[in-house]
């Protein structure tokens, strides 16, 4: 028998697996919240590879969900705008640590939204991380299919963000490796439960909510600094690492600013912005998605000549950065 929650994949652009996967249940469930999807909460961050704390690379996080995650109490909680889809998030522990597969399967064939801590070293084929290196990961299942001994999971890999089937074997090498059992100082649970309240109301994107973060990313964008980042000099041997976790956060900031386009086309067919400062954000955002591109084809290059020209990156993303001060300058200068 096959058990299915028929979720169906948020793939319109990458946040991470956290957000992607709680935004396919929304949107399931209730399809306005891709507009929450779209909205410009998000912040720019250096971020520590998972193999060398010390390599920095720039990339996007939204902003809030982590409260929900974490169980935050207080106004970020709150402003998180998933929180009227879902309830309390269940940091779920198996009874018996050896007897996770029986558990699994119950979850699946009670319709349970959960995903499941996994090592992305085992999971995907034509991912990333598959086969190359370990990198520690929450995975959404959907369905279980009991006849074939085969589950499925909403993921990521080369080939965009869908479904896979996945063997019972590919599962238990790939949970045990995970850093769940792996790293004793771990400190969220293998699983997380998802709930979903009973009644969801309607997301609405508003203009004043728009500008609110363009004030907000203006000010922090100009003093966000590239120095000390993307030195992939820091230790030779694992340049293709570097170069690795350097195209992953810049395919994030290209995927933001994809939502970033999503969003300004939105305003225009909620009438929230008139047509003349539709054009011109568009031209903007377009420039900037390029620009964007061509820094991730930069570090593509670089993999094959085993060599970054750092400065030149530096340049064309600075550039990038003053180009997004603009984009929300232009939207703020609308009269509403």
């Amino acid at each position: 028998m096959k058990y299915s929650n028929q979720i169906k994949p948020f793939d319109e652009f990458w946040m991470n697996c956290i957000l992607n996967q709680m935004f396919s249940v929304a949107c399931t469930y209730e399809p306005s919240y891709r507009y929450a999807a779209y909205l410009n909460s998000y912040q720019y961050f250096r971020w520590e590879a998972a193999t060398d704390p010390l390599f920095r690379y720039p990339t996007i996080d939204s902003m809030y969900y982590l409260d929900f995650l974490y169980q935050n109490e207080g106004q970020k909680n709150h402003d998180f705008s998933l929180s009227r889809v879902f309830g309390p998030l269940v940091l779920h522990h198996f009874p018996d640590r050896d007897s996770y597969l029986h558990e699994i399967r119950e979850l699946c064939k009670a319709n349970q939204i959960f995903s499941l801590n996994v090592d992305l070293f085992y999971w995907i084929p034509n991912s990333m991380a598959y086969q190359k290196f370990h990198w520690y990961h929450y995975s959404l299942f959907n369905g279980y299919d009991e006849t074939a001994s085969t589950y499925y999971v909403i993921d990521d890999n080369l080939d965009g963000y869908m479904e896979h089937g996945i063997p019972e074997e590919r599962l238990i090498v790939s949970y045990e490796n995970s850093e769940y059992r792996t790293n004793p100082d771990y400190v969220l649970p293998p699983v997380l439960k998802y709930s979903i309240r009973e009644e969801i109301p309607p997301y609405e994107l508003t203009l004043r909510e728009v500008c609110f973060h363009a004030d907000r990313l203006i000010r922090e964008i100009r003093s966000f600094s590239l120095e000390g980042q993307w030195n992939v000099e820091l230790d030779e041997s694992r340049l293709n690492d570097y170069l690795t976790y350097s195209v992953v956060g810049i395919n994030i900031i290209a995927n933001r600013h994809k939502a970033n386009e999503s969003l300004i086309r939105s305003l225009r067919e909620l009438s929230l912005i008139p047509a003349e400062t539709f054009e011109r954000l568009l031209a903007q955002i377009q420039e900037i998605r390029s620009g964007w591109d061509l820094v991730k084809q930069l570090f593509m290059k670089a993999s094959i000549q085993r060599k970054l020209d750092r400065p030149q990156c530096y340049k064309l993303a600075e550039s990038l950065f003053a180009k997004e001060v603009a984009l929300w300058e232009t939207l703020l200068q609308t009269k509403h």
